[in-house]
């Protein structure tokens, strides 16, 4: 393995951070094996998830992997005998922590680096060992905070195809989120709704502030930092006598200590959660409406009836398409095939743009 040839910038990026920590290509993993935690609430989220996806492809090579926030996989599917040799054979078993300096670039270790979705496939892996796989991993985050929860693999030894794949990993993490949230508490949850709710119709910086948990719009990020949070946080928990009703103070911010307006609202139900909505002078309107791109509709008269797996690539290239405005390059990029396999794809579901 001299060079990683037409790589993308993921890929090259992960190449040079395994390069610096000394693991050789034509190395074995390193992996270290400990005990996994088989009962953490994110592994009964996924087990059910998981377990119905590896039965739909039971008559496939390829196997499924679950990776916790430590990058340590900890729980894993297959059907074919084979798939569960090769997977032995590079120490991808429950247990193993599955890290970039340990294993390298891979759908695993590379995702937790990115925090995106991503392709590994052949050569692009950095070691030797790995290169007989095509994979898949999407991240898994929760619901509610945002945070990264872990990573689902999706990892083959055959030719199948990259988009279908990653439809299924993505529908699948989708489902484990899901199951992320019903596990929540309750004042999550109805803290969650009220901000969402708030942050829609608001042009303003909104929070959501519980006990143990800060929600934020994207305007947020810009105008309060650390020390405006905590203060905000404080503000809640100390408050006016009477907790269940809204009240306005000052707050400063963490753009030149410019002081704001703040308007604190408790949420009905969840006692100590608040949504707080900052009116920041010369704050920009959010934008709204005016880009959006209308979501890809199947052909009039189309009625054939999609399987599972098809509704599911429905979905990913409807998704896909919004986020890149119509972009079929840039779509057909992300799903990791050409354009012309995805003008084909289309036409096969009846979509039309």
């Amino acid at each position: 393995m001299e060079t990683l040839n037409a790589t993308r910038s993921a890929i090259a990026a992960s190449w040079s951070r395994v390069a610096r920590s000394g693991l050789r290509p034509d190395g074995d993993v390193e992996a270290p094996v400990v005990d996994a935690d088989t009962q953490s609430r994110l592994v009964r989220a996924a087990a059910p998830v998981i377990d119905d996806l590896a039965e739909q492809l039971a008559d496939a090579e390829v196997g499924l992997l679950l990776a916790d926030r430590q990058q340590q996989i900890v729980l894993r599917r297959f059907s074919a005998l084979a798939v569960g040799r090769a997977l032995d054979s590079v120490a991808a078993v429950p247990g193993a922590v599955y890290s970039e300096q340990y294993s390298g670039t891979n759908a695993i270790a590379t995702v937790f680096e990115t925090g995106r979705g991503e392709f590994v496939v052949g050569e692009e892996h950095y070691l030797d060992r790995l290169q007989r796989f095509r994979c898949y991993g999407h991240p898994i985050r929760h619901p509610i905070t945002g945070t990264l929860e872990g990573v689902l693999d999706i990892t083959g030894i055959a030719q199948d195809s990259q988009g279908v794949l990653r439809a299924l990993v993505v529908t699948a993490t989708r489902a484990i989120e899901g199951q992320l949230l019903l596990s929540s508490p309750t004042s999550h949850v109805r803290l969650l709704a009220a901000y969402q709710a708030r942050a829609a119709r608001s042009r303003h910086v909104v929070l959501g502030i519980g006990h143990d948990i800060v929600l934020a719009n994207g305007r947020a990020s810009a105008w309060v930092g650390e020390s405006a949070a905590a203060e905000l946080r404080e503000l809640c928990r100390l408050g006016p006598e009477d907790k269940n009703r809204e009240w306005t103070t000052t707050v400063s911010t963490d753009i030149d200590e410019a002081p704001a307006e703040a308007r604190l609202i408790p949420v009905d139900g969840a006692p100590g959660s608040f949504v707080v909505e900052i009116f920041v002078m010369g704050a920009l309107p959010i934008p709204r409406g005016g880009s959006a791109v209308a979501p890809p509709a199947r052909e009039s008269g189309n009625s054939r009836r999609l399987s599972p797996l098809e509704a599911a690539e429905v979905q990913l290239i409807s998704e896909s398409m919004e986020r890149h405005k119509g972009n079929k390059s840039h779509v057909a990029e992300e799903l990791g095939m050409g354009r012309s396999t995805l003008y084909r794809r289309m036409r096969t579901l009846g979509l039309r743009y």
